[in-house]
């Protein structure tokens, strides 16, 4: 059985995933859902939506009616973070466990070179965040 305790890491999972995808593509990746019942993922989903704005929308709205439906549901997402005037690229995570929700994560990351710089963090603590 999945809890919150358990949150971190299917978060840090589902970051380094996505981040396998952004350096594999040549435009920001569309933005995906992770769904997880028994702490195994059960299906990764991609949302379509032609413009990158509205594909991020109509993930916000599937990955909430599927939180009611999954134990976790993990919707992940490129963007970026902007802390004391410094922008940084980032992959934006919203989190659902057991239909309450979302919890916001953040996985920074550079792209010359490219590597991911830290841990996945709680997203809060970061002062301005585009989505």
């Amino acid at each position: 059985m999945l809890s919150l305790a358990d949150v971190p890491k299917l978060v840090s999972g589902v970051a380094q995933e996505f981040w396998v995808e952004i350096q594999q593509s040549k435009r920001p990746p569309l933005p995906s859902i992770s769904l997880f019942s028994n702490s195994r993922p059960k299906v990764l989903m991609k949302m379509e939506g032609g413009a990158l704005k509205t594909a991020v929308e109509r993930s916000h709205e599937a990955a909430q009616k599927m939180s009611r439906l999954y134990a976790v549901v993990v919707e992940a997402w490129d963007g970026y973070a902007i802390t004391n005037g410094d922008r940084r690229d980032a992959i934006l995570l919203n989190v659902w466990v057991e239909g309450r929700g979302p919890l916001f994560f953040l996985q920074r990351y550079q792209r010359d070179p490219f590597e991911l710089t830290g841990g996945t963090v709680d997203g809060t603590d970061y002062s301005t965040l585009e989505r």
